[in-house]
């Protein structure tokens, strides 16, 4: 009951310390960031599609239109973007929150198995999770030392068989690829 007798006696007091209440209120309204929803990334799965000597028109015409036939009713498919190039094709597939990603990978590989025809020449899709445009998380550089006097093709080769499939067998490795090789040094990236 003090309180209320207070602020009845002393309005302007009430008054400024509402105004400054209000006013703070405010400044940490547009000064403190508020994110209400955490930044997530949608599973991704990319599939690559190599027609040495096609143009980019034939690409999307023969294989790419082939292949979103089949995905485009993909359990979970949230988007699904495609790129053809000089000899290659991309799509590009975003799906739910949530999804299993290595399900996902199954059910995209079965979806592809079902294209009817691919032209000749055409190689098998490769499909990847993480994306096309996914950035290299870690480089494994491998060098020769001066005076290296060992084969560079086998060292390239040991990599290749051995190193490569255990690094992809690691989870959470998306892709790995070899880089380099004769003259150049072994690089892994993964």
């Amino acid at each position: 009951m003090k309180l209320v007798d207070t602020s009845i006696k002393k309005p302007v007091t009430v008054t400024v310390g509402a105004i400054l209440l209000i006013l703070f209120g405010f400044i940490s309204l547009f000064r403190i960031p508020i994110q209400l929803t955490p930044n997530v990334d949608l599973p991704e799965i990319s599939v690559e599609t190599i027609w040495r000597g096609a143009s980019p028109l034939e690409v999307e015409r023969e294989i790419i239109d082939a292949q979103e036939e089949e995905l485009k009713n993909l359990e979970g498919l949230e988007e699904m973007n495609s790129e053809s190039l000089d000899g290659q094709a991309y799509i590009n597939l975003m799906f739910e929150i949530g999804t299993d990603t290595d399900d996902a990978l199954l059910r995209v590989s079965n979806k592809l198995e079902q294209v009817k025809k691919y032209p000749d020449n055409v190689e098998k899709p490769v499909i990847k999770s993480g994306g096309r445009h996914e950035q290299a998380i870690a480089w494994i550089i491998l060098r020769s030392l001066e005076g290296y006097k060992g084969v560079l093709k086998q060292e390239y080769n040991f990599i290749d068989e051995h190193i490569k499939p255990r690094i992809e067998r690691i989870s959470g490795v998306a892709s790995s690829n070899i880089y380099g090789g004769a003259g150049e040094g072994a690089a892994d990236h993964c």
